[in-house]
C-alpha cells in the first residue's frame, strides 16, 4: 500500500495482472504491472471525487442549517454523489474521463487515438463517436480543467 498526499488517496497494488485499474473515492485499486502514467489518471479520479465530495458536503450543509426538518446525517450522502454521477450520467462520465486521459497525455505516437477509442468504447460507455472523444481529450490537454 501506497499513500498519495496529492490528493489524498490510498494506493493498492494487489489486483490480479490483466485487470483493470480503478479508483473508488479516495481508493486506488491498480493491478501489478499497471503502466506508470495511468496512476496519474486514477489520482485524476480521485482528485475530481474530493472537489464533488466537498462541493456536495458544503450544499448539504447549508440544507440542514437552512431546513430544520433535514438532518446534518444526511452529509454523509455526499461521498457517493461522484459515482451517482458517473454512474447515470453519459456526460459527467465523458467529460470525468477525458480529463483524466488529458492528465496522463505524453506526447507518444498514436496516444491520443488510443485514448479516444478507449473512451468511445462500449468499456466507457459514454455515447460518444471516437472524433468527439479525440475532440474531448485534446481540448483538456495541458489545461488543468478538472472536467
Amino acid at each position: 500500500m501506497k499513500v498519495s498526499l496529492s490528493p489524498p488517496a490510498l494506493i493498492f497494488q494487489n489486483r490480479p495482472e490483466g485487470a483493470k485499474g480503478g479508483a473508488r473515492m479516495c481508493v486506488v485499486l491498480l493491478p501489478q504491472g499497471y503502466p506508470p502514467k495511468m496512476l496519474q489518471h486514477e489520482l485524476h479520479h480521485v482528485k475530481q471525487w474530493w472537489v464533488v465530495t466537498l462541493c456536495a458536503a458544503v450544499l448539504l450543509f447549508a440544507l440542514a442549517t437552512v431546513a430544520p426538518l433535514v438532518s446534518y446525517y444526511v452529509l454523509a450522502l455526499s461521498a457517493g454523489v461522484y459515482a451517482a454521477l458517473y454512474r447515470f450520467s453519459a456526460e459527467f462520465r465523458h467529460r470525468a474521463e477525458a480529463a483524466a486521459y488529458a492528465v496522463t497525455y505524453t506526447g507518444e505516437p498514436n496516444e491520443l487515438a488510443e485514448y479516444a477509442e478507449t473512451l468511445a468504447s462500449s468499456l466507457s460507455s459514454t455515447g460518444r463517436t471516437v472524433k468527439e472523444c479525440r475532440g474531448a481529450v485534446a481540448s483538456r490537454i495541458d489545461t488543468g480543467r478538472l472536467f
